[in-house]
């Protein structure tokens, strides 16, 4: 018998509940998660926020207990250390190369590894099949079920590479439903046959090649359990798909974590106090987001009252081990990164960006015409509230322009009134979207505000005007008569840099489209 598994057998119920529970960082100070840790036993901690003071807040806390903590962490599009925003997983499909999307995880990974992480979740296993998917879009690495199969496998050997446990999501698979799990429970749609010959095969090939942990989202899969839409439960709750499916079906022994115990999609299908415990019951090993204290408090009595089986903690509590096990977790040095370290990194990634771009309509205007010290008006297209995957604006595209001699000016969501009366005075008009998954909860549209500036059409008779995605790639569903749209998938530094350099010639635009512009049905 292997030691993790004689010490989940032999160490008390409460320090085997205690690593069944995954509480955020964010809502406490040390003092208050050093007591949590106590109170609750606990075994690991969401770190939301990738700040550099980790290594002085948080990652002190690993050896509070006997058993040291496992810390965790997204980074899905986000560097640590307050880095900010690089390319997505799209980006990465576009580009189309499994060395450049193996290279980008190994670096996230070993920035994770620098601030004290050992568990990242990602990468994103899903399909982006409804073009209206609110939460899936650019997290993906595109529709195709080979093509996005190629690329998460180098990215799982990435995360290996820098000593990082990967975790598979969204069991069984989001991105056919335009309903966001953060509000409800979204269906995976798909017959079980044609489930199998798409998100199955990916799901396979990835457990195949080790995947360490795998995230049921609060998505429901009718066909697989026989039942009516609205009656499937999300997965996150259904022993059909956690066990017989995920476990039996597939193969996958290591640890199933939740999605977010905070989302519409479980607690409107379960109230809030049972669903750590329905979680654990119907298959689960690490609920994330837990109230560590009370859902600690609540576990307990469900054993203790027969409800839940000791057996089940403790086997959820023994793949934990495992993992860290696994890992080395709380033997192994954090690497100490330099500031070439860093350097390296952003070269990557302003590499990988430049090679994403994708022209999706009107070749003909690339690269655009500026006479010297010409007049430029930028327009920015976005939701006014953004999320931890976008951002605010787009300032280095200014910034390049000017330095290229031009004179910018800049608008955000302009009335087309303002628009139209001064859209006569510049040599060159971009306007660039920014439509992201999670900026505004519920949809991925382009809607009021940022519709608004095309009303009246102001393009529609100017040759001088070029549109650019720094995000969503189906735009010209939105807007099918754009006569040209470029496609950067994301809006970060390197996204802005690559965008002027197609722009003006100075690199061609040499991504392919990872998706289909109507969606797939498979």
């Amino acid at each position: 018998m292997d030691e993790a598994r004689v010490l989940a057998e032999n160490m008390t119920l409460e320090d085997a509940v205690g690593q069944t529970l995954m509480p955020t960082d964010r809502n406490y100070s040390q003092e208050e998660l050093k007591r949590l840790i106590h109170e609750a036993h606990l075994g690991s901690v969401f770190v939301r926020d990738y700040r550099e003071d980790n290594l002085d807040v948080i990652v002190p806390l690993r050896h509070e207990r006997e058993i040291p903590l496992i810390f965790a962490a997204d980074m899905e599009h986000t560097r640590g250390g307050g880095r900010g925003l690089i390319p997505t997983q799209m980006a990465a499909g576009a580009a189309g190369d499994p060395d450049l999307a193996r290279e980008r995880a190994r670096l996230l990974g070993r920035e994770a590894r620098a601030l004290g992480n050992d568990w990242l979740f990602q990468p994103v296993l899903d399909l982006n099949g409804n073009p209206d998917s609110p939460e899936m879009n650019v997290r993906t690495y595109g529709d195709d079920p080979e093509a996005v199969k190629e690329m998460v496998l180098p990215h799982l050997a990435g995360l290996r590479d820098a000593g990082i446990a990967a975790t598979g999501k969204h069991f069984p698979g989001a991105g056919m439903d335009d309903r966001d799990q953060h509000v409800c429970t979204s269906v995976n749609p798909l017959s079980v046959d044609a489930w199998m010959a798409s998100y199955g095969k990916i799901w396979r090939a990835a457990i195949a090649a080790g995947l360490e942990t795998v995230m049921p989202g609060h998505i429901s899969f009718p066909a697989w359990c026989g039942q009516a839409e609205s009656d499937a439960m999300p997965a996150t709750l259904e022993p059909r798909l956690m066990n017989d499916l995920l476990r039996k079906e597939l193969g996958f022994e290591g640890v199933i974590v939740s999605d977010a115990a905070t989302m519409g999609g479980l607690t409107s299908r379960c109230p809030v106090e049972n669903c750590a415990v329905e979680f654990l019951k119907a298959g689960g090993d690490v609920y994330l987001f837990s109230d560590p204290v009370e859902d600690f408090r609540r576990i307990l009595d469900a054993v203790r009252r027969g409800y839940l089986s000791e057996e089940r903690v403790r086997d959820a509590a023994y793949r934990v081990l495992r993992l860290k096990e696994k890992l080395g977790v709380g033997r192994r040095p954090d690497p100490v990164l330099s500031q070439e370290d860093y350097a390296e990194a952003d070269r990557f990634f302003v590499g990988l960006q430049e090679a994403s771009a994708t022209i999706v309509r009107g070749e003909e205007y690339f690269p655009v015409a500026i006479p010297p010290g010409g007049k430029v008006l930028t327009v920015s297209i976005r939701w006014p509230d953004a999320s931890k995957y976008t951002a605010p604006d787009l300032p280095l595209v200014d910034e390049l322009l000017r330095a290229e001699g031009f004179t910018v000016d800049h608008m955000v969501n302009p009335p087309h009134t303002e628009l139209r009366a001064k859209a006569d005075d510049y040599d060159m008009i971009f306007v660039n979207v920014m439509t992201f998954p999670h900026a505004l909860l519920g949809t991925i549209r382009m809607l009021g505000p940022m519709l608004m500036p095309f009303w009246r059409a102001f393009y529609a008779k100017r040759k001088n005007v070029v549109f650019t995605s720094f995000g969503s790639p189906y735009l010209l569903h939105e807007q099918p008569h754009w006569p040209n749209l470029l496609v950067l998938y994301s809006p970060c530094p390197a996204a802005q840099r690559a965008a002027v350099q197609v722009w003006l010639g100075k690199r061609p635009a040499s991504g392919r489209l990872p998706v289909s512009l109507t969606g797939r049905c498979f």
